[in-house]
């Protein structure tokens, strides 16, 4: 199978400050997929601890 060589220049400023900023969308991603994960936080979190349940509008099915 033929190997494909990269052209992009992983030294350049254009590189480095787009590599920088998608890292750091990056990491927010993580900690709102963690959060989610958690059960969305402490704003859908009441004083219990437990997660918020929530009911479906009238009409609907699981």
């Amino acid at each position: 199978m033929a190997r494909l060589r990269s052209q992009i220049d992983t030294k350049a400023q254009t590189y480095i400050a787009n590599r920088a900023g998608l890292s750091t969308l990056l990491r927010h991603h993580d900690a709102q997929v963690a959060m989610a994960l958690a059960g969305g936080g402490e704003s859908t979190t009441p004083a219990t601890g437990h997660a918020a349940k929530f009911s479906l509008a009238s009409g609907s099915s699981c």
